[in-house]
């Protein structure tokens, strides 16, 4: 339930606060006074758009504040939370939009910074704005189709089908996806085959080119490093004295000067940690001697396999790791194309068992429609010939959606189905006797279709009930006699619930529990909109200005004042 509404710096609105009760409200005031900022306020919580010219003339910031009440026991109250809204113990949610001339608004739930998405979200859970705009809706392609799944509670299958459907669209994707791929690969297996081959027999490894490099080298070079490094041998070992017979001469020299200074043992210390690297040294060399090739017969074998590496890269373009990820590549297409039987088979039962379920859905759908809608028009049908249109009578037509490119075939028909089911349904009227069913747009005018709107809007979803619902000047059109028809129908909306209802019609604003009057008053040398409640006498001259149309004094209209006062004696 709408519990307050707070506007400021909204068009000609300065600062307003509206509190709202259970029940039927109904809120009244002269053309131009302001009603309708109610509902545009109200909207800017659904999400609608707005530009800078929205702010107050003079300020720099907008805002509109709504604050809602949710009982623990409503639907809604798990949906909200489940959206990430945390809700206290008294079940108060406060939906704030911010408008700023300069720079970007903000959105605000309960405090906390939002996006407008989550807060039109909420808002539409909590309430519903119609207006005479809205009756288009009535001609919306979708709007049969909806209001019946609605009324028939059809949304959770429907919810369930639209699943189905994704599911089955996407295992043919894969499907087709999977086929197109082995088409393609075949057409160029011979040659990923070929090259996968050439790559697999080279057996190339990272690394290995800078290690051919090293042997070619050491081998072009091999006289001259087998000679400097049997020099270096003899020099450290094998001539007379060698360099280590002499070190080790100049160590053992050492020890009868110890006594004469201390520093000579540091001396000593470097002498023989040079003689064990020097030791170290010669085993090296030794070791290096022995590995040296005893002729150059490897380096053709050498030279060829550094080529081949040179000419791969070059051939594709590519370095080593490129190279040997290539090869892994094609390796896994030749072996997805081994598999591609194996894998047709298994998405083509997929996609058969995901059919087979999307059509069980479907036919289930179209079942419910087609056997619910006659009973749906009928209800609908006495309701709104009791809005003074008693000759009014409707239906449903309701047929497969049909294409030579078909998805599948259903009770004999090539279907089409989307996420919402395979029907296409229509809705037809007719408003006087004897005359042909038409759409609502083409056959009544605009006062029936608000009546038949407001008809059909009180068949819809008790869960769609809970929400707080406002009518501005959904009654446009009307007599004051037809208007008291559509009086009596939201009279009895707002019995579980909460309405309020903008209207110029005095047999509407007798109807309700609450009367809101709006006024521009002057303040500060600007018109600003003010919003009262009024009751007893003042509720009396209200409803005779909506008799005549402006303001009357008890001398000028007593005609008026004793009809608003019957009509007010003998409201519903």
């Amino acid at each position: 339930m709408l519990l307050e509404l707070r506007i400021s710096n909204l068009a000609i609105v300065d600062d307003l606060s509206i509190s709202f009760a259970e029940g039927l409200t109904v809120i009244t005031g002269e053309t131009g006074a302001g009603k309708s900022i109610i509902a545009g306020g109200l909207s800017l919580l659904l999400g609608a758009a707005v530009t800078k010219e929205f702010v107050r003339h003079g300020e720099s910031e907008a805002y509109v504040e709504a604050i809602f009440e949710v009982q623990e026991i409503d639907s809604r109250y798990e949906q909200i939370k489940r959206k990430g809204i945390r809700i206290d113990s008294d079940g108060i949610i406060v939906l704030r939009r911010e408008i700023r001339r300069e720079g970007r608004g903000r959105v605000l739930i309960n405090g906390l910074i939002s996006s407008l998405s989550i807060m039109s979200d909420i808002a539409s859970l909590l309430i519903s704005v119609q207006s005479q705009d809205q009756k288009r809706e009535l001609g919306d392609k979708h709007f049969a189709l909806n209001f019946l799944d609605q009324v028939l509670n059809l949304y959770k299958l429907r919810k369930q089908h639209a699943v189905l459907w994704k599911d089955w669209r996407e295992s043919k994707r894969r499907l087709n996806s999977r086929i197109t791929e082995d088409e393609l690969l075949l057409e160029h297996l011979e040659y990923i085959s070929y090259q996968c081959q050439e790559l697999t027999e080279a057996g190339l490894e990272v690394g290995e080119e800078e290690q051919l490099a090293d042997q070619l080298k050491l081998i072009r070079n091999l006289a001259s490093v087998t000679t400097a490094s049997a020099k270096c041998s003899s020099i450290l070992d094998n001539s007379d004295p060698s360099v280590r017979q002499l070190l080790a001469s100049a160590i053992s020299a050492l020890p009868a000067a110890d006594a004469a200074d201390r520093k000579l043992n540091d001396i000593r210390d470097l002498m023989i940690s040079a003689d064990s690297e020097l030791s170290e040294a010669s085993i090296l060399l030794n070791s290096f001697q022995d590995s040296l090739p005893a002729d150059t017969a490897l380096h053709d074998e050498l030279e060829s396999r550094e080529s081949l590496y040179l000419e791969l890269k070059r051939k594709y373009n590519l370095d080593t790791a490129g190279l040997i990820d290539l090869k892994n590549e094609l390796q896994v297409k030749i072996d997805a194309h081994k598999t591609a039987s194996s894998d047709i088979s298994q998405l083509e039962s997929n996609c058969d068992s995901a059919l087979k379920l999307l059509k069980e859905c479907s036919r289930e759908l179209h079942d419910k429609r087609a056997s619910g809608c006659e009973k749906v028009a009928d209800k609908a049908t006495l309701i709104i010939q009791k809005l003074d249109l008693p000759d009014f009578h409707m239906k449903f037509d309701i047929n497969y959606l049909t294409s030579d490119d078909y998805d599948f075939a259903l009770d004999g028909y090539p279907v089409v189905a989307n996420e919402h089911g395979v029907d296409n349904v229509g809705l037809s009227v007719c408003t006087n006797s004897g005359e042909k069913y038409g759409k609502v747009a083409d056959i009544s005018s605009g006062g029936e279709q608000s009546r038949i709107f407001l008809g059909l809007l009180s068949l819809q979803n008790n869960d769609n009930y809970s929400q707080t619902l406002l009518l501005d000047e959904a009654d446009a059109g009307l007599g004051l006699d037809s208007a008291q028809c559509v009086a009596r129908l939201l009279k009895s909306l707002s019995v579980n619930g909460q309405v309020i209802c903008i209207t110029h019609l005095p047999t509407m604003a007798v109807a309700g529990d609450y009367h809101l009057q709006v006024e521009k008053v002057e303040l500060a040398d600007r018109k600003v909109v003010s919003v009262t409640q009024v009751s007893g006498d003042d509720r009396v001259v209200e409803v005779a200005r909506l008799l005549g149309g402006q303001k009357v004094t008890d001398s000028e209209g007593k005609s008026q004042f004793k009809y608003a006062e019957d009509l007010l004696s003998s409201s519903i």
